[in-house]
């Protein structure tokens, strides 16, 4: 079992690896906003994910992989793992 799994204060979280996604649009000559187009989702949610304010979500992974042709999952995402704090709720 892996250890985010087994670990209760651990929790993993998918990110948009935001220096291979701009390669690859330099790499086309595509802009933000062109991507967004071909996606077909709003640029303010592209830049809120380029910019880490929001996780990728179904809709955008699915975009993602749809969109930039020969790119992959493990190319443009990847997976971190964060402590977070667990608060203890006691009985008054």
């Amino acid at each position: 079992m892996s250890a985010l799994l087994s670990n209760p204060e651990r929790k993993a979280e998918l990110v948009l690896n935001t220096p291979a996604l701009k390669k690859y649009l330099k790499e086309r000559g595509w802009t933000l906003l062109d991507l967004s187009q071909r996606m077909g989702i709003s640029y303010n949610m592209l830049h809120l994910v380029m910019k880490g304010k929001r996780n990728p979500g179904n809709v955008f992974i699915a975009g993602i992989l749809a969109t930039c042709e020969g790119g992959n999952f493990e190319q443009f995402f990847t997976v971190t793992e964060e402590k977070r704090q667990i608060r203890e709720v006691q009985a008054v």
